[in-house]
């Protein structure tokens, strides 16, 4: 069966399965993987899905695409790519591991036969770059589904312009302990509305699963903009210049530039707030 690539068991390097930007299934065989980013550079194999789609999934290598990240021949390449026409990166928990016959591959490798159908993997959609292959959820999703119905419990207070203050923030706390945790924060502000301090609401929660100060800063802007009204200005303040860099990218859809996309840190994150920003046409 089809298996989340996240947690990380091991170091074994696995065949995956994820999908491209046109939503198309895209196999490889994993060469490294960078925890940090949670992403894996693959060799990047060729399937005959469309064209057999009620047989077994076969794999060819490709002889080099659009996805190839070492185009130039002036771009050190690691040592473990060397030998591969093309290579990719990839993001591990939008990512299954495909089950095969065969799991290694040599120089003289041609084909590679899958243990299942193209007819298990289950289309997702670019709106929620989330597999639901399966029913495999992403803890990102997971976390931010509770961070926007918590956000959403405490609508805001409407204003006659269709402008919102927030002040965000987020922690994070006990790295590296079992009771490591995050938090995240906000603040509406109303000036001169009489409120104490111009506060008029606040909303806080926890969220779990890939523990950093930038994913709480992260998550605590989703929960604002969750809360905001579609068809908005936003205004948001925070402390953190990483979440400043990363929400301007979002708001002038830099991330539709997939290798600055897989470059950023929390990227799966950062695409779903892009995203909600286009559903709900904030600014």
């Amino acid at each position: 069966d089809l298996t989340p690539c996240i947690p990380l068991v091991g170091s074994k390097k696995h065949w995956i399965v994820t999908l491209d930007n046109n939503s198309s299934p895209l196999f490889g065989k994993q060469l490294s993987f960078q925890p940090s980013r949670s992403t894996s550079i693959v060799a990047h194999w060729i399937s005959d899905c469309s064209s057999r789609p009620g047989d077994l999934i076969t794999l060819t290598p490709c002889p080099g695409c659009d996805l190839n990240m070492y185009k130039s021949s002036y771009k050190k390449k690691p040592v473990s790519v060397g030998s591969v026409s093309c290579a990719c990166s990839v993001p591990l928990p939008e990512s299954l591991i495909l089950p095969t016959k065969k799991t290694s591959i040599t120089a003289n490798t041609s084909q590679i036969v899958a243990r299942c159908h193209s007819g298990r993997l289950v289309a997702f959609t670019i709106s929620s770059p989330t597999p639901l292959m399966d029913n495999v959820a992403s803890p990102a999703v997971i976390d931010l589904i509770t961070a926007a119905d918590v956000a959403a419990s405490s609508p805001v207070v409407i204003t006659k312009d269709s402008c919102y203050t927030f002040y965000t923030d987020g922690s994070l706390v006990n790295l590296g302990t079992d009771k490591v945790s995050m938090g995240w924060g906000w603040v509406q502000i109303v000036q001169d509305s009489g409120f104490l301090n111009s506060i008029a609401v606040y909303k806080h929660g926890v969220i779990h699963n890939w523990p950093s100060s930038s994913r709480a800063e992260a998550a605590a802007i989703y929960a604002a903009l969750s809360a905001s009204p579609a068809n908005s200005v936003i205004k948001i303040y925070t402390d953190s210049q990483t979440a400043i860099d990363d929400l301007k990218r979002c708001s002038s859809f830099t991330y539709t530039n997939s290798r600055l996309y897989y470059k950023t840190t929390n990227f799966e994150l950062w695409a779903i707030i892009q995203q909600l920003i286009i559903d709900k046409n904030l600014s």
